[in-house]
């Protein structure tokens, strides 16, 4: 009885974790088609006057006339939102899961890769290098914070 109730345990664990990462490997195309888009679009992601970095959420994409690949995103993995940095830095960001110390996986991307470092900080980590300019970052936020 208890072997079945740790097994479950964990699998429920695993099962409401797994949610709240991006699955980069399994949506692969979709993250590759959506950086094209955003990148094409970076007149109407960036109007005149805007700060360094926009966030775009699910309910942006209408107003954007963005590309299907987001929609694909936002309904198939646990995207939050996306933040696009005026130098073509774009970050796919998921929900947060987690009680005291809650995560939060990061997709990003990065033309040039140098600038990795500072997107490390306390409290953003390095997870893993995909490919050219993809990599996957966590951050984790304490209630102190």
């Amino acid at each position: 009885m208890k072997k079945v109730f740790l097994i479950s345990s964990l699998f429920l664990f695993w099962a409401c974790s797994s949610r709240f990462e991006l699955k980069y490997l399994k949506h692969k195309e979709s993250y590759n088609q959506a950086l094209i888009c955003l990148l094409q679009k970076y007149n109407i992601v960036f109007p005149t006057g805007l700060d360094s970095v926009a966030t775009i959420e699910q309910k942006d994409l209408a107003k954007f006339s963005l590309c299907s690949s987001l929609d694909t995103l936002f309904a198939g993995d646990s995207l939050l939102y996306i933040d696009m940095e005026r130098d073509s830095t774009v970050a796919f960001c998921s929900n947060f899961h987690g009680g005291m110390f809650s995560k939060q996986s990061i997709i990003v991307f990065l033309t040039d890769e140098s600038k990795l470092s500072k997107k490390l900080t306390r409290n953003v980590q390095f997870k893993r290098k995909y490919s050219n300019g993809w990599f996957e970052l966590e951050r984790i936020v304490s209630l102190a914070d």
